[in-house]
């Protein structure tokens, strides 16, 4: 790639997506499955979202990444514009491709904000943007390596680990289990052969490693109301109850299955695992999401490089 198209270069920066406020909250719901929610969940859903604040951060974290990666990259001398496609919600995946050809691109970097790869997770996301880019004037796409165990990554997380223990209670630091969470989804995709959990694991093991932590565990949050069948277990509320019982002191939670906040963090984590937490006796305290860090987005910058490398 020579220095002028390097200018050119273009992201599809990719995310869940979520609803701007409590009445957007039902028809984004609507458009997340085929099988529609019962009315009852739906409320159930927004008084989540109520709870919160009445909105998600993810868009405006989204946005805040987005513009924090194109100045990190410019400022490295790599020209590149970041283009914002939600799965959910708007500017679609769709609608992010359908910019970066009216812009001129043919060729773009497709960069899910998730990390850990499954076909209910980052291959989602690019099965849409492929048949976004293959319908009518032909984009490539192209994606960086797996990225889930990236050293930049793993410090980044570490270091929201580290200050969250600073936190607790001196009494109880030394007798505080960690607890790392991702999204649950059902067995069967594990089975079929996605390392979604594999990856988890071994992402957790080393930010367990960087950041010193000696006791903790891996589980697993956030199951769909009605999901039927087996899905990815422990859960974090059985982890828990195991340390309460287990006379654990503290329980400090880092969802690191989650790169920006969301309803699963603000209310899975913080609200419902809090007061479990607190009900059993525990201390607790949840690690920060990376979200818009600048560790986080350096990282990013630093995947988009050297995705483009081989081009140069």
């Amino acid at each position: 790639m020579t220095a002028k198209e390097t200018t050119k270069a273009a992201i599809l920066l990719m995310a869940h997506g979520a609803p701007k406020s409590l009445d957007d909250v039902p028809a984004f719901l609507a458009g997340m499955r085929e099988r529609p929610f019962s009315d009852a969940a739906v409320r159930e859903i927004v008084e989540r979202y109520r709870k919160i604040g009445g909105r998600s951060p993810l868009a405006g974290y989204v946005q805040s990444i987005a513009r924090d990666m194109e100045k990190a990259l410019q400022g490295g001398g790599f020209g590149a514009k970041v283009y914002i496609g939600m799965k959910h919600g708007k500017p679609s995946i769709e609608d992010a491709v359908s910019a970066i050809r009216q812009d001129g691109h043919a060729s773009a970097l497709a960069l899910p904000l998730a990390p850990y790869q499954s076909s209910m997770t980052d291959e989602a996301y690019l099965s849409r943007a492929r048949a976004a880019a293959s319908d009518g004037k032909a984009l490539s796409l192209f994606s960086p390596p797996p990225w889930s165990s990236h050293p930049m990554l793993v410090g980044a997380h570490a270091e929201k680990l580290k200050a969250a223990r600073e936190q607790l209670p001196a009494e109880v630091r030394g007798s505080a289990l960690i607890l790392f969470s991702g999204h649950s989804l059902p067995e069967s995709v594990v089975e079929e052969g996605d390392p979604y959990d594999e990856q988890l694991r071994l992402s957790a093991a080393a930010v367990a490693q960087e950041a010193g932590a000696m006791e903790w565990m891996m589980g697993y949050q956030s199951v769909p109301q009605g999901a039927q069948g087996g899905w990815l277990g422990p859960g974090v509320g059985e982890l828990i109850e195991m340390a309460a019982k287990g006379g654990m002191k503290a329980v400090v939670l880092h969802p690191i299955g989650f790169l920006v906040d969301c309803l699963e963090t603000l209310y899975d984590d913080d609200i419902v695992y809090g007061a479990q937490a607190e009900a059993r006796g525990l201390t607790f305290a949840r690690v920060q999401a990376l979200n818009d860090d600048p560790i986080f987005v350096s990282a990013l910058a630093a995947l988009v490089r050297a995705a483009f490398a081989p081009l140069s």
